[in-house]
């Protein structure tokens, strides 16, 4: 799974799998691709920075790591 993130366009995509793009599904700001045996190859959310925002955080307490964004549909649609 590879995420990529154009802020310019405030698009993410998330590629799940690699493959051909057969048919797709709109969802508002989520779209979702699927592939000829109707797996799903890539799911692109659009307008999320409202999103990124609102999720985003500290790691856990004591952590050296930090939590960049977490992508939650609810926020995309």
């Amino acid at each position: 799974m590879r995420m990529k993130y154009d802020r310019e366009g405030d698009v993410l995509d998330i590629l799940i799998r690699d493959g051909q793009i057969h048919h797709a599904e709109d969802h508002g700001q989520v779209i979702i691709n699927y592939d000829d045996e109707n797996r799903v190859v890539e799911d692109r959310g659009t307008r999320c920075e409202q999103g990124f925002r609102k999720h985003s955080s500290g790691g856990p307490q004591g952590s050296k790591k930090k939590v960049i964004g977490i992508v939650n549909v609810d926020a995309c649609t």
